[in-house]
């Protein structure tokens, strides 16, 4: 080999060099992912991109069901008792009419008090969802973050709810399944879900049991994706150990069978008044109360009971006026089926 070869041989990179430029690499690679995944704006979460053709079950399962005004009886046969034949009969803690019973209650258990809505209704599309967020018709529109959220009070005037309970809060994330009033939003697994469907009946599902297309074929009409699953098979289910399993305000659906279900809310955060139960303690009051399924569904600041437009509970952080209340993205609620 020559000299002028010999000079030409590079000095191999020093270890030390290699490492450092290693970890630049996947210091680089980490960002980039979580700018795409988490800060940039997706473009595939736009509604119309996970459009479903479940929009035709919805006549078809709701007349299979008896739950449309022209069709079968609906559930009211079995709670005849719980309607009325004329105009709504409304008092400071109950409302009934021809298709909706409600029963408000509260109660203490330990150091937390609890609001309670019995509720019966004649039509599963008696219980609905709207969200923050609407388009220029006033129907529900997909959003994400600040533009999905609306005061309670807005959406319970719009929609007219009888009783409501703040939802998800879908708007905060941007996974979780969300199918609402027949309609698929977003098809992406996060935890725990919760469905009713067209028939009134209501399951609880893994979340990696859960098959979104084929619940579609069996007339799911709704989903819950918060997490988690607080009651199954009558019993509660306990041991769980995320990040909201200690004392906090707390909202819960509740299913006894088809057209019966309750909504409670527990209070927290205020000594002296109720600190909130864990999320086992939240799972045994539901057990007490003789479901047969219940989940949890958002809560903190989140959790809001509204009967006939007024506030029930006592939210963390409420001072008696409207502004001190934490706005939603989404509510399921109780109306009239026009």
């Amino acid at each position: 080999m020559s000299e002028q070869t010999k000079g030409s041989v590079k000095k191999p990179v020093q270890l030390w060099l290699m490492l450092i430029l290693d970890v630049l690499l996947l210091a680089v690679c980490l960002l980039s992912f979580a700018y795409f995944h988490h800060v940039r704006p997706r473009a595939d979460v736009n509604p119309a991109a996970v459009s479903t053709d479940s929009g035709r079950h919805s006549e078809d399962f709701m007349k299979q069901a008896g739950d449309t005004a022209g069709s079968k009886p609906g559930f009211g046969a079995k709670w005849e008792d719980c309607f009325t034949d004329g105009a709504p009969v409304i008092t400071e803690n109950s409302y009934q009419s021809r298709d909706i019973s409600v029963q408000i209650s509260d109660k203490q258990v330990g150091n937390s008090v609890y609001y309670i809505a019995d509720i019966h209704i004649r039509y599963t599309n008696n219980l609905r969802s709207a969200f923050g967020s609407t388009d220029e018709n006033g129907e529900d529109k997909y959003m994400l973050g600040k533009p999905s959220l609306a005061p309670a009070s807005e959406i319970i005037r719009r929609v007219n709810a009888v009783v409501a309970v703040n939802g998800d809060y879908y708007g905060a994330r941007e996974n979780g399944y969300l199918f609402r009033n027949f309609k698929l939003y977003r098809d992406m697994p996060r935890a725990d879900v919760g469905a009713l469907y067209a028939d009134g009946t209501f399951r609880n599902f893994e979340k990696n049991a859960f098959d979104l297309q084929n619940e579609i074929a069996n007339g799911l009409y709704q989903t819950m994706g918060f997490e988690p699953t607080l009651v199954t098979g009558g019993k509660a289910l306990t041991g769980y150990n995320g990040s909201i399993a200690s004392a906090n305000p707390r909202s819960g659906f509740g299913y006894y069978e088809p057209g019966h279900y309750c909504i409670a809310v527990a209070d927290g955060r205020q000594e002296g008044y109720s600190v909130g139960p864990t999320i086992d303690e939240f799972a045994a009051f539901f057990e007490s109360l003789g479901v047969q399924e219940a989940y949890n569904l958002d809560g903190g600041k989140s959790s809001q009971l509204y009967f006939m437009g007024r506030l029930v509970n006592r939210p963390d952080g409420y001072d008696g006026t409207e502004r001190s209340l934490r706005t939603l993205t989404d509510m399921f609620y109780i109306g009239e089926v026009e």
